[in-house]
């Protein structure tokens, strides 16, 4: 069933395909099942492209919301934001974190389940931080299951992300494809979104990125 929702402009995901900027908008929540992988990829340049363009007048107006964020590298307090849990750590990294540290974004979570790519988020982040986020989950993809919130943190990190691409981020991009062919596997049947997320995230590294190579290898 369709769900259409109202939501204000601050409180959109990315993912939501940000088909009217201005106003008051009207958000269709739909599996990713539900839409052809082929007509996504022909929406996502012209999304990355206005995404672009809305953060970049709200940069020039100074009208980015601004909210607590854990700095780029810390990737205890990333993954909390976003999956409303702490990580599974080694010792070593553990004792690199305060309790202190990991109360002061806790605040942020704001459900158990996480938190959306919201448009609000991905807005205020530079560059930088874009690939430095994206790096986070692509990490996460080697120890921890799949999910359809992750796919959307990764959908909206990669709208985010600005070409010609840097060869640190093209490696990354090649890694993720390649983590979420292996990701496919582990899959069981009924868990159609999850598989429909990950073939849209490895085609657009493949056509919007210019990786096609990978096709041979995946």
């Amino acid at each position: 069933m369709n769900k259409f929702l109202l939501l204000q402009k601050s409180d959109r995901s990315v993912n939501n395909y940000l088909e009217c900027l201005p106003g008051v908008l009207v958000i269709i929540h739909l599996p990713l099942s539900s839409f052809p992988i082929c007509s996504e990829m022909h929406r996502f340049s012209p999304l990355c492209l206005q995404f672009l363009a809305h953060q970049k007048a709200l940069l020039k107006e100074k009208k980015v919301k601004k909210r607590k964020l854990p700095d780029a590298e810390n990737e205890q307090q990333w993954f909390q934001l976003c999956f409303g849990k702490k990580q599974q750590t080694t010792t070593a990294q553990c004792k690199r974190e305060t309790q202190d540290t990991v109360s002061s974004i806790q605040t942020e979570v704001e459900h158990s389940g996480g938190t959306p790519a919201l448009l609000s988020i991905i807005c205020q982040m530079n560059q930088s931080t874009v690939l430095t986020v994206l790096d986070h989950h692509v990490g996460w993809l080697e120890t921890q299951p799949f999910t359809l919130l992750q796919g959307q943190w990764i959908h909206a990190l990669l709208t985010a992300v600005e070409k010609p691409l840097l060869p640190d981020t093209t490696y990354s991009l090649r890694r993720l494809a390649r983590l979420c062919a292996k990701q496919k596997e582990s899959l069981t049947p009924e868990q159609t979104d999850e598989m429909a997320a990950l073939y849209l995230i490895i085609i657009l590294v493949m056509r919007y990125f210019g990786q096609s190579d990978l096709a041979e290898t995946l």
